[in-house]
């Protein structure tokens, strides 16, 4: 897809001081597909089946909690106590795959990415203070030294994950109709509509469909208000039970857009390794730009979205 391609959809969809402001919204990513197969060579990109890691690398495990009732006065979910849980592996990137692609050299030229997440325990993402459900490892470790490491645990009842070989393609993306509906950005709001349809025709541009993963970019897809804001909330603590009308709500989206990116995104993919998040929902690996510069991956942020 050509941003030339992606900025005519923008300017035969909206009107002229709309466009206008949406051409500065749009922003270079990676499409990611899936192909089910038998297995891939120890290293290669892939999803689901087992992780090549650097040999004697612990996998990641958190402090779980699982709901057990919802209180009746506060309507509040009630938590059993913490129990170790292992994460479910979801994917791993060799990073030399895409170097080519990340137009804006944010990514590392080299070395893999490893992608966890309890798919149990791990939860929204909205809790704050609360970043043991996912993992995100990188490794600068050569082919050699990988070794293909099993579940650490009975595979009985484990969600479905395939292997999948990877497809990449260079892409644009925008930011979710929600994100700048919570922002309040585009300056004739009656097109809000028109606008999301942009959102979802612009994946199109690339040939592809409904599932489609993609790094880097921006947030996309069907989200609930501004997922940037979402994560910048839960990962400084400070949670957000503030009114929708409360205009700091609308600060914090626009700070937030611009400081947070999706690292990854992964749709479900029930014909690829077989996922299913929420009902037909998105999982975001969401990152502030100075740490995904810094290589500070540990920094990662989580959010679950459903429409």
């Amino acid at each position: 897809m050509t941003k030339e391609a992606a900025v005519e959809l923008i300017d035969s969809s909206l009107s002229a001081d709309s466009a206008r402001v949406v051409r500065e919204w749009l922003r270079p990513c990676i499409f990611v597909r899936t192909r089910r197969v038998d297995d891939v060579p120890i290293g290669a990109s892939k999803f689901g089946g087992h992780p090549d890691l650097p040999a004697n690398t612990m996998w990641p495990v958190h402090n779980a909690r699982q709901l057990v009732g919802i209180d009746p006065t506060s309507k509040l979910g009630v938590y059993s106590k913490e129990f170790p849980a292992a994460l479910h592996f979801l994917g791993q990137v060799r990073l030399e795959d895409i170097s080519s692609l990340d137009m804006e050299g944010h990514l590392p030229r080299s070395g893999m990415l490893f992608f966890f997440y309890d798919m149990r325990h791990g939860g929204w993402g909205h809790e704050r203070g609360r970043s043991g459900g996912w993992r995100v490892i990188h490794t600068m470790c050569d082919r050699h030294q990988l070794v293909r490491t099993p579940f650490p645990g009975p595979p009985v009842g484990d969600p479905p994950s395939h292997t999948c070989a990877l497809a990449f393609s260079a892409g644009w993306s925008l930011p979710s109709s929600d994100t700048i509906s919570s922002a309040k950005l585009l300056p004739v709001e009656d097109e809000l509509d028109a606008y999301q349809q942009v959102t979802s025709d612009l994946p199109s541009l690339d040939g592809g469909d409904s599932p489609l993963h993609q790094m880097l970019g921006r947030a996309s897809g069907f989200t609930q208000g501004s997922v940037e804001a979402e994560c910048q909330s839960a990962a400084e603590g400070e949670g957000d039970n503030r009114s929708y009308s409360d205009p700091k709500r609308v600060t914090d989206a626009r700070r937030a857009l611009d400081n947070w990116l999706p690292l990854f995104q992964l749709d479900s993919d029930e014909a690829g390794p077989g996922w299913m998040f929420a009902d037909l929902g998105t999982i975001y690996f969401m990152i502030r730009r100075d740490d995904l510069l810094a290589c500070r991956f540990d920094r990662v942020w989580f959010s679950l979205q459903t429409s």
